[in-house]
């Protein structure tokens, strides 16, 4: 292994978005899926879980053989026995949060298609980290007489690994297409330590901490300089568009749903609770969970395809599909064996909802009169407005077709979600409050360049090129994007 000439020492923050689980594979009496925790009891995220997502995210712009992530990242070979050690260094990341406790747990439930009601022996749950959590995350580089030339390339790499996770292109860990693992990154610094010229770094790294007990950077050099400064990951990096041939485009939809009747999304009954069914909520806040809306979105979606005559969607609860010849649901949302192209993060509240508490008793069919002890009360959202994201990987134009029909169903107020749909619950109103398509001179629709559909880029960050719109409802989008409107217009639902 070659002579270690410097470091290249990466120090940010991660910010939970939204619940956020790291899991273990281990269980207890309280969940199915325990977070990860170091020695001390501790939340943190491992450096292992940090080191393959970034890797993931690289591997698939440029592909898993590209020289350099094999190079700085390490490698096996199995068949030749050769082996290299990483340059790269991910440190565990422990948990910065004054609440306690720092998770709750996440239920969730499979929902029969037939009868919209809870699939039996289909109940299971998550522990997670609550949203608003920081993570401090340290990226040690090192420099070698070896890699010294490719050492901006790779710096350039960990640039693009950040953007992407701080746009939420790739959320965290498990539970991802669920709602879970949407981060932000904060406070991204860079320090660079000269071990050849500069012995005083050396002695600094070996002997100081460059931290404080709040793991702020407090080091300076002998010369009173601070080590570390800005590192900034949303400029431009220009990149070979044939280095990226793995990477097509990506759709980032940013939108809110409001209230139209009386709404209850089910949280976990307990013998301490005043109510009976109550909204559910995560660090004492009203929310969403992805799932409970990614769920309607797919039974609206297979309503859709059949009525249009594929009859090859399947139940994936009660009758899935075999997973040689997935349907078209299943291609895009996913199903065990492959994950959804569509990811849905959490919906928070834009500000408190307004909660109102419902008493009903059941009713004797033969005397029509109540039941003795069969009162029950319910605490639902009366008048609240959620915001959340949604990432499509890659549309093609029936997928963009079948989100068109999606969101024209959730703007005309024809989607409920949740509990007591037939009592009048769950009727909901979707907006469109952004679109970003995220691109490359590369990307292409059904084999056709982005440009000819009349779509023209708007900034360019990082190594995308962006297509930003904050007004879709407006009539003059509809010139705009008139091409593309055609080509969706133009593809068949049912292929032959």
């Amino acid at each position: 292994m070659s002579e270690i000439e410097g470091k290249y020492i990466i120090h940010f923050k991660l910010r939970s978005r939204t619940n956020l689980h790291i899991g273990t594979g281990k269980v207890d009496m309280d969940t199915d899926a325990l977070c990860q925790r170091n020695a001390s009891g501790e939340i943190v995220i491992s450096g292992t879980t940090l080191a393959g997502v970034f890797r993931c995210i690289l591997e698939r712009l440029y592909g898993e053989s590209d020289p350099i992530i094999t190079e700085f990242f390490g490698y096996v070979d199995e068949q030749s026995s050769n082996s290299q050690a990483s340059h790269i260094y991910f440190e565990d990341a422990v948990i910065e949060d004054t609440r306690s406790p720092h998770t709750d747990i996440r239920d969730g439930i499979g929902i029969n298609r037939g009868y919209q009601s809870a699939q039996y022996h289909c109940k299971y749950d998550r522990e997670t980290v609550f949203k608003g959590a920081f993570f401090p995350c340290i990226i040690t580089v090192n420099l070698t007489a070896s890699n010294k030339n490719k050492i901006d390339t790779i710096l350039n790499y960990l640039r693009i690994c950040l953007y992407t996770l701080n746009e939420g292109l790739s959320p965290l860990g498990g539970g991802a297409s669920a709602g879970l693992g949407f981060c932000s990154i904060e406070s991204a610094k860079i320090c660079f330590l000269d071990f050849m010229t500069r012995r005083d770094n050396l002695q600094d790294f070996l002997l100081k901490d460059f931290y404080d007990g709040n793991n702020t950077i407090t080091l300076k050099d002998k010369d009173g300089n601070d080590y570390f400064q800005d590192f900034s990951f949303t400029s431009k990096i220009s990149v070979t568009p044939s280095q990226l041939k793995y990477f097509n485009y990506c759709v980032k939809i940013e939108y809110n749903l409001e209230t139209v009747e009386p709404l209850l999304i089910n949280g976990p009954r307990t013998n301490e609770e005043d109510v009976d069914f109550k909204f559910v909520t995560t660090g004492g806040e009203c929310f969403i969970p992805g799932s409970s809306f990614k769920g309607p979105l797919r039974s609206r979606a297979e309503m859709i395809l059949r009525t249009m005559g594929d009859n090859s969607i399947c139940d994936p609860v009660a009758n899935p599909c075999p997973q040689s010849t997935p349907c078209r649901a299943c291609e895009i949302f996913g199903y065990q064996g492959k994950k959804s192209s569509i990811l849905v993060s959490d919906l928070e509240a834009c500000e408190n909802p307004s909660l109102k508490y419902f008493t009903h008793n059941k009713i004797d069919r033969f005397t029509g009169g109540t039941i003795a002890n069969a009162l029950f009360d319910e605490r639902l959202v009366f008048n609240g407005t959620f915001k959340g994201t949604m990432v499509i990987d890659s549309p093609d134009l029936f997928t963009i077709r079948l989100l068109i029909h999606l969101f024209k169903d959730l703007y005309l107020e024809d989607i409920r979600m949740g509990h007591g749909k037939t009592n009048g619950y769950g009727k909901i109103k979707g907006k469109i409050t952004k679109l970003q398509v995220f691109a490359i001179s590369l990307s292409k629709i059904d084999r056709k360049p982005l440009s000819e559909y009349g779509l023209t880029y708007n900034k360019e960050e990082g190594i995308f090129q962006i297509i930003e719109i904050t007004d879709i409802y407006f009539p003059e989008n509809k010139k705009v994007f008139s091409s593309l409107i055609k080509a969706v217009k133009s593809k068949e639902w049912v292929y032959e």
